[in-house]
């Protein structure tokens, strides 16, 4: 509760990664080709970017260009639009795609976490 006061009022500010970091467990995605931004972090499903920003300034909506999958367990499946309705794709998994070039550049809107991918 106390933690989320303090981050209600700024006075606490989660640990900032280093640029082109993604940690173990979550799906990350850059602004910037080949992970050189800072990232985007989800540990789970995203109905709707317009709410995140890159580094507190630019909406991730449909303004990334490279994204991770580092989830431990399940996939990513980033989506074009809001809501999951729209063309998809899977990264590989552990890795990931570092410039989405003209199909998926600054397009994407929400990303689903999947048990397992039956594709």
């Amino acid at each position: 509760m106390l933690a989320m006061l303090l981050v209600s009022f700024g006075l606490f500010t989660p640990r900032a990664e280093a640029a082109g970091t993604c940690y173990s467990g979550y799906a990350c995605m850059y602004k910037n080709a080949g992970y050189t931004s800072d990232p985007h972090s989800y540990y789970g499903s995203d109905y709707n970017h317009s709410n995140e920003c890159f580094n507190l300034i630019q909406s991730v909506n449909d303004n990334a260009t490279s994204v991770k999958c580092r989830f431990t367990s399940g996939d990513s499946l980033h989506y074009t639009n809001a809501g999951y309705t729209s063309c998809g794709f899977l990264p590989p998994k552990g890795n990931g795609i570092d410039d989405l070039n003209s199909t998926f550049d600054d397009e994407l809107s929400s990303l689903k976490w999947l048990a397992s991918w039956q594709g």
